[in-house]
């Protein structure tokens, strides 16, 4: 992993580096996750806003709840994306969870899916909750991995015929540790 890794929120100044993230996803046929990725971003400035709106809660379709994205910046370039959803709805117990996290294909392997999810847990307890659920496709042993390293119990997995896959629920407990702050 890189020696200087920067969470935090969207801004203008990695446009460039966003949308060659976002391209890269695309170029490898892989699903835009989390979902903000797919988010049009041709107008940087209105992407941002979404986002900002978003985080308030503002605009969101029916059947969304409040999310936060965060990028994850590894010697100035974005490496990951997290997206942080405020509470849960009965979809997102099935499928989506707390967190939803992805990182640029070429920047696999680096240990930065752990990372995003450690910080994005600590955004995550920061909001009050007491609980993140993950879920993530039962072949995707990476992020399983990842979950479980990161204290996921697994909960149950069930086959999702939109996916036309298996899909793994995991809890991770965000109570804070003893004697720490």
């Amino acid at each position: 992993m890189a020696m200087h890794l920067v969470f935090e929120k969207p801004h203008a100044g990695l446009q460039d580096s966003y949308r060659d993230l976002v391209r890269e996803f695309l170029d490898a046929g892989e699903p835009l996750v989390p979902f903000p990725l797919a988010f049009p971003n041709e107008d940087f400035r209105s992407f941002l806003d979404r986002l900002s709106a978003c985080a308030r809660g503002e605009g969101i379709p029916a059947g969304f709840v409040p999310h936060t994205t965060y990028w994850l910046v590894s010697d100035g370039a974005v490496v990951a994306v997290s997206n942080l959803r405020h509470n849960l709805t009965d979809r997102l117990r099935r499928e989506g969870g707390s967190i939803g996290y992805g990182v640029r294909p070429s920047a696999r392997g680096h240990g930065y899916a752990g990372e995003i999810l450690r910080r994005t847990l600590l955004c995550a307890r920061e909001i009050g909750l007491a609980k993140a659920l993950l879920t993530c496709a039962k072949t995707n042993v990476a992020s399983v991995r990842t979950i479980v390293r990161h204290g996921g119990v697994l909960e149950s997995e069930e086959f999702v015929p939109d996916r036309a896959e298996e899909v793994q629920r995991f809890w991770i407990d965000l109570a804070p540790i003893p004697g720490t702050l």
